[in-house]
């Protein structure tokens, strides 16, 4: 029901979002490098659809626990597949937005590369990053509460500093900021494969998934650690 209503408000979206974009590129907003005269709203849109892969799966994910409510301390069973679950609702939405994305390509007439093929399997390190710290902030949740609301604020910060809305910058500092970010390369190497059929950084995109499978086991195996404590907490309310 709650998928239901959420594509019920998607072409709706869709449109504001089409104008938004629409307004920017009218205004000179042009993404360079990669295709000649590429159409920024495809560039931005297919940039916020990877990204709320993350936001959208970190949130549901840090509120599943808590939502299990009675269910997390009578039913013996095992407490990740409620996080699991969550995350598969947000990709749900991100399969209906991209089928959207693909729409607003084929209005601007932007012909992806070869390599988005390969697209698929880029977004694997986001998945795990974003699993890994959902089963993480899951626990906290189920305990102080406010974890949920520090998140989505949270993501909206995170939002402007990681290049989804824009290329990356040139300028040094802000260059090296943007390398170092984990999700800078995460969400814009999926996106580079699909608009300029190669990744701008191979090597930073590669340690930054291997970090991300590496910090997934490690939270898979601190959650399971501490997840009776905390079905005993919220039993305990």
């Amino acid at each position: 029901m709650r998928i239901c209503i959420r594509v019920s408000f998607y072409p709706l979206n869709l449109f504001k979002i089409k104008a938004g974009l629409e307004l920017l590129n009218q205004s000179a907003f042009t993404c360079t490098g990669g295709t000649a005269d590429r159409k920024y709203p495809a560039f931005a849109l297919l940039g916020l659809t990877i990204w709320q892969i993350f936001a959208g799966g970190l949130t549901e994910c840090t509120k599943s626990i808590e939502a299990g409510g009675s269910m997390v301390v009578k039913v013996n069973f095992p407490k990740e597949s409620l996080v699991i679950s969550s995350f598969g609702d947000a990709l749900v939405g991100f399969l209906i937005r991209l089928a959207l994305t693909i729409f607003v390509f084929a209005i601007y007439k932007v012909v992806p590369a070869w390599t988005a093929i390969f697209f698929p399997l880029a977004l694997i390190p986001l998945f795990l990053l974003t699993l890994g710290i959902g089963l993480i902030f899951a626990l906290l949740n189920a305990v102080l509460r406010d974890i949920a609301n520090i998140v989505s604020l949270s993501s909206i910060f995170l939002l402007f500093i990681t290049p989804v809305l824009y290329p990356e910058p040139k300028t040094v500092f802000f260059k090296t900021f943007s390398i170092l970010n984990p999700l800078s390369a995460l969400v814009a190497s999926p996106r580079d494969l699909v608009l300029d059929g190669r990744i701008s950084h191979p090597g930073v995109f590669l340690i930054f998934s291997l970090m991300s499978l590496v910090f997934f086991f490690v939270a898979w195996r601190l959650f399971h650690l501490v997840e009776k404590r905390v079905a005993e907490r919220i039993g305990g309310r």
